[in-house]
């Protein structure tokens, strides 16, 4: 009987730990939103950026954030990432679409080719 309890406890772990992280990971992209809501940019990036496996959404999020915050180069790349993971969303090549477009306004001539 004693030999039984470590299986059992390593059988519940494997199907209890999973489904706290995507919880975790759900409650981190939820508030992140709100911060999103609020402004607090700078928030988001700290919620979302220490999440170890980021969805195509948070992903999203980051890239919005970095967006909002000027850092576009950042933004495109947090946006690719993205449609890499779903690349069916419209929503996430619209994004990359205005950082894409915010980065040709603020190139200089030897850049913007």
């Amino acid at each position: 009987m004693s030999r039984l309890l470590p299986s059992i406890f390593f059988a519940l772990a494997a199907v209890t730990l999973p489904a706290v992280a995507a919880t975790a990971v759900s409650g981190d992209l939820d508030r992140a939103r709100k911060l999103y809501e609020q402004t607090d940019y700078q928030g988001v990036l700290d919620v979302l950026g220490r999440a170890p496996n980021k969805s195509a959404e948070a992903w999203c999020l980051l890239g919005q954030a970095r967006f909002m915050m000027g850092e576009n180069k950042r933004a495109v790349e947090m946006f690719e990432k993205s449609i890499a993971l779903d690349p069916q969303n419209s929503e996430y090549v619209h994004w990359l679409g205005r950082a894409y477009g915010r980065q040709a306004e603020s190139a200089n001539f030897f850049s913007a080719p």
